[in-house]
């Protein structure tokens, strides 16, 4: 047997805790997957698993059994089953539906004086003047154009009638939650 990296010896109230975790229906199967491991890494029990055996037995990978069982030493057995906190909060989406609303609404006009239609870049730049976001990309606007059914060559052409106009295309659930849109 070579050197274990991470040595798991668990007490009694730990086996205790690990096990309950694995009987109780409130835990999700991955913390149960993590109980799993870890009691059958435990040395002090004498019913040691390979990680080739714990791979097979459990369908896991090799990740899994080397980050839970370094969970293990680094944050104990609560924080090798829960699993680390974020540092930082989970930043907010810049496009919401409002803005997607706006975006929207902005093609519904008419495009500017010598242009025939909306392109990409005449978006992107209404929506800094319009002040609506700080900054915008052309491919994120083509992102939003294409997720709502848009295409900026046919739009409001009289040659293909099947085309939706972006008035149609504003649904009633981005007006409803945005009375100011109609």
């Amino acid at each position: 047997m070579g050197n274990l990296k991470h040595v798991i010896n668990l007490t009694e109230e730990e086996r205790n805790y690990l096990q309950n975790v694995i009987d109780s229906p409130s835990y999700s199967e991955r913390q149960i997957k993590r109980a799993r491991i870890l009691l059958a890494s435990d040395m002090s029990s004498g019913k040691r698993l390979t990680v080739e055996q714990m791979l097979e037995e459990f369908q896991t990978t090799c990740q899994t059994v080397n980050v839970t069982r370094r969970n293990y030493v680094n944050l104990g057995v609560e924080g090798a089953i829960t699993g680390k906190k974020r540092k930082t909060p989970p930043v907010t989406p810049k496009v919401t539906e409002e803005v997607v609303a706006q975006i929207l609404r902005i093609i519904s006009t008419k495009p500017p004086k010598g242009r025939r239609r909306w392109s990409l870049a005449l978006l992107a730049n209404k929506v800094l003047e319009e002040g609506i976001l700080d900054s915008i990309s052309i491919t994120r606007i083509a992102q939003i154009l294409k997720k709502h059914g848009v295409d900026l060559k046919t739009l409001g052409s009289k040659a293909s009638p099947d085309v939706p106009s972006v008035p149609s295309i504003l649904t009633e659930s981005l007006v409803g939650k945005h009375p100011d849109l109609r």
